[in-house]
């Protein structure tokens, strides 16, 4: 039996709210300037998201006994019409329900709970969509630096097809200056950029992506057929329905206007989904005993069009990164997708979202893989102006919300021209940034001096009103201060 998550994600189309189940360990609607890194944890076929969630946090704590505490854990709950049954608790008619295609960005289920109708239909792309922007811009989370996405077996594919499908990243993310990763576990099937699948070999291969494609020939279809049946398998249909089906959405980009009313209302094209995988930051990971063992493919899948891309989970991974390499540049792919051989883990989610490469890709630092940044500045005051004992001087700024906010290397600055007046003796001024002291100097003589202060990230507000304050402290005299300018790394 399944737990059905307590937490909702309203979803309103058309004057009408249908809910999404989730578990979480904190709020969405709350403000949490503890939170750094947000997790998004996919459950596959069976909607066990509590068990999700509650492995994502194991994982946390496996690191650090803190680190759960900067990581916001999300684990939605996309529960098939049929699934009813297995949940332990009444599920309410207001719940948005799914069809076999919640993996694909498929449409809700059109009957609620009780068999009645509900009043709209929606992707699952859509609520997962709309579920990150709250996140990303709700201002809750002001100091969320990265988004990781991940799912495993069927999980894994909705991962993989939101990476190539979702405009969330470039259009919430990126303005934000939040880095994005998606994590593809264990996934049964992955979205092929070409016709091409693997073409068949006698030998072993001699380098890791040793591999030739090219578009099925009716021996290789035959061949995966009479493997689907020698497999015990009891819909492994013909030649024509392989070769029809085997490159349509969602293994492949034909029919995909007509087969996803997702793509076709956003407008996306194949092509748009090949631009946009290409540039995605994604890991690609496959548990070394995920195939087949004997005469055991419990969990494999030997459909003739998924055994066109392997017999096996851990051998599509291998060829489906081949594929990639081969469609995209090499050295492109290779620069933001890994793909990982975790070793003794199988078909589960605990055991590959615990491993030490889980925990090291979900959890790590990645803003450097995936985002490129460029110096900035904003004058702040170039006209001189001048304080004495007991005065003070503000001056209010906007920044961009793309600004880098972590990274020793890449610290903002603070830079301004000092110049007290001819009597001036023993004067002291302070600066200070929303409240932190930056500056505290005292002149004891001689000429003019040019600060350049290394401020923290902290110091800073990329999503509201900032303030430097000048002030004399103490002493004789005046100092003018002119020249202010606050130095920054944004992303691009």
């Amino acid at each position: 039996m399944t737990t059905l998550c307590t937490s909702r994600f309203a979803v309103v189309q058309a004057g009408s709210t249908l809910y999404l189940p989730y578990c979480r360990n904190y709020s969405l609607n709350r403000r949490n300037a503890s939170i750094t890194r947000a997790v998004f944890a996919l459950h596959g076929a069976d909607p066990i998201a509590q068990d999700y969630y509650q492995n994502t946090l194991d994982a946390a704590q496996l690191i650090s006994s803190n680190l759960a505490d900067e990581t916001l854990i999300v684990a939605p709950q996309f529960i098939k019409h049929s699934e009813l049954t297995e949940i332990t608790a009444t599920v309410p008619d207001n719940v948005l329900l799914w069809t076999g295609e919640r993996f694909e960005g498929g449409l809700s289920h059109s009957k609620n709970a009780s068999g009645g109708g509900q009043p709209f239909r929606v992707s699952s792309f859509t609520v997962l969509d709309a579920m990150l922007q709250h996140v990303a811009t709700s201002g809750h989370f002001p100091n969320l630096r990265r988004i990781v996405i991940f799912g495993q077996s069927g999980g894994g594919s909705f991962a993989n097809l939101f990476a190539a499908s979702s405009r969330f990243e470039q259009t919430y993310a990126e303005p934000a200056g939040i880095a994005v990763r998606y994590i593809v576990m264990n996934a049964g099937s992955c979205l092929y950029f070409t016709d091409e699948r693997v073409k068949p070999r006698t030998g072993r291969p001699e380098t890791p992506f040793d591999f030739d494609f090219e578009v099925p020939t009716d021996a290789t279809i035959d061949a995966a057929i009479d493997f689907c049946r020698d497999f015990g398998g009891t819909d492994c249909g013909t030649r024509f329905d392989c070769r029809t089906e085997y490159n349509r959405y969602a293994d492949g980009l034909e029919d995909l206007a007509d087969r996803s009313e997702y793509h076709r209302d956003n407008g996306l094209t194949g092509a748009d989904l090949r631009n946009q995988y290409s540039t995605r930051n994604v890991i690609h990971l496959a548990g070394s005993e995920d195939r087949i063992l004997g005469n055991d493919t419990r969990d494999t899948g030997i459909d003739p069009v998924l055994v066109l891309k392997g017999k096996d989970r851990m051998e599509r991974a291998v060829l489906y990164f081949t594929h990639l390499r081969r469609v995209f540049s090499e050295n492109l792919i290779d620069r933001i997708h890994r793909l990982e051989i975790v070793p003794g883990v199988g078909h589960g989610g605990k055991a590959i979202i615990t491993s030490a490469i889980g925990r090291r890709y979900i959890f790590e630092d990645f803003e450097e893989v995936t985002m490129t940044t460029l110096a900035d500045y904003k004058v702040l005051r170039d006209t001189k102006f001048t304080l004495n004992a007991g005065r003070q001087e503000s001056l209010d700024f906007d920044l961009p919300g793309n600004i880098v906010r972590s990274g020793n290397s890449e610290r903002p600055m603070l830079s301004f021209f000092s110049d007290p007046s001819g009597d001036a003796r023993t004067l002291r001024y302070t600066v200070q940034i929303n409240g932190n002291l930056v500056v505290d100097y005292t002149y004891t003589g001689g000429v003019g001096r040019q600060h350049t202060e290394v401020l923290s990230h902290e110091h800073l507000n990329p999503l509201g009103r900032n303030r430097v304050r000048f002030r004399v402290e103490s002493g004789t005299g005046s100092v003018g201060f002119s020249d202010v300018v606050l130095w920054y790394q944004r992303y691009i």
